[in-house]
């Protein structure tokens, strides 16, 4: 599993054709093996779909991003008050 930014309308397909061969590069190259033959199931979830199953904003598995300068004021804080 690879993590995927939000769904801005970026090219999911070709994205998606790019991680995997780069994936499979990786992977053959530590394993010295061909792996993509040996290959009989394979399960992709797109923001796009993640969006569409579980109604995530944009996709995103851990919320919003946070990229803002004034981002980490605005998160919750991880202590209660009392």
């Amino acid at each position: 599993m690879i993590n995927a930014p939000g769904d801005y309308g970026q090219d999911w397909p070709a994205l998606v054709a790019q991680a995997r061969h780069d994936i499979l590069a990786k992977v053959n190259r530590l394993l010295g093996a061909d792996l993509a033959p040996l290959i009989e199931v394979e399960d992709v979830l797109t923001p796009p779909l993640i969006e569409l199953r579980t109604s995530s904003y944009r996709g995103a598995l851990y919320g919003a991003a946070s990229n803002s300068r004034f981002a980490a004021f605005l998160r919750h804080p991880i202590f209660r008050a009392r």
